[in-house]
């Protein structure tokens, strides 16, 4: 009866609920990871600094000297809260719960491309990374729980949260060629990095730069603040990402320039 009654206050899962979840993984600081302690069994719940790889699973360093680490080798399932924490009532905002497993990253080329992200993102890790106890650690998300608000409840499924089917064809292609591409644009076109921030996502004023690119979106930074920019179409290859930069710049230059505080409206002063 319990269950039947949850699912009723469950919607229906659409592109939007597909949207806000991912946005919310793409741009989260940190999370609790909840994982289960050996001795007792009992939940244990920790806080981890959170990137993302290329296909939206969250990743995030430990130290194999951590009883966190012990926990894992014993368990792999866990769960993973993320969602931000402004002012005003916590269970008012938006977060998503993931249930899955957590495994070790051993290749070589991918602990690099998750270093790289990582420290994009966070670079104060700079101090401990490279530490030898520690590794990279992905959540393969298996099934999540999406509270968009109140009575905005979802159950979103792996294939929910991945990447779309146009875009993984290129995830190979866009991965070789990322981190050049996030250098070009942070050195030679930062105005256009501001204009993306600024104009399309209504972010305020400051040093934004590119941190990553995904077939989906770019994700954007400046200081703390963490953004999302989603391109209308995955890329399907990596030789489609100079042309949609191009036209998210066009677009960006074509709308009005925001007003700063203080300054009054042109159809007011």
């Amino acid at each position: 009866m319990a269950d039947s009654a949850d699912k009723e206050l469950l919607q229906s899962v659409d592109a939007e609920a597909r949207r806000r979840a991912k946005t919310l993984i793409r741009t989260a600081p940190a999370g609790a990871l909840a994982l289960m302690e050996p001795d007792t069994g009992r939940p244990w719940a920790t806080r981890v600094g959170l990137a993302c790889d290329l296909d939206g699973a969250p990743v995030f360093p430990m130290s194999s000297l951590s009883g966190r680490a012990g926990a894992v080798a014993s368990d792999p399932r866990a769960s993973l809260l993320i969602g931000p924490l402004a002012p005003g009532d916590p269970l008012a905002q938006a977060r998503i719960t993931l249930m899955g497993t957590v495994r070790a990253v051993t290749d070589a080329a991918e602990r690099a491309r998750l270093r790289r992200r990582y420290l994009a993102r966070q670079p104060k890790a700079k101090l401990y990374i490279d530490f030898a106890d520690f590794a990279f650690w992905r959540f393969e998300v298996e099934r999540a729980h999406l509270v968009a608000g109140f009575g905005q409840a979802y159950t979103l499924s792996a294939a929910d949260l991945s990447i779309a089917p146009a875009g993984r064809a290129g995830l190979a292609d866009l991965a070789a060629m990322e981190e050049s591409a996030v250098a070009h644009m942070n050195a030679d076109h930062a105005d256009a990095v501001a204009l993306y921030a600024e104009r399309l996502l209504g972010a305020p004023p400051g040093r934004w730069q590119v941190v990553g690119i995904d077939p989906e979106g770019l994700d954007l930074r400046c200081r703390q603040d963490l953004r999302r920019l989603d391109f209308d179409q995955p890329l399907t290859d990596s030789g489609a990402l100079k042309a949609t930069l191009a036209d998210l710049a066009r677009r960006a230059r074509a709308m009005p320039e925001p007003i700063a505080a203080g300054q009054p409206s042109p159809d007011t002063a």
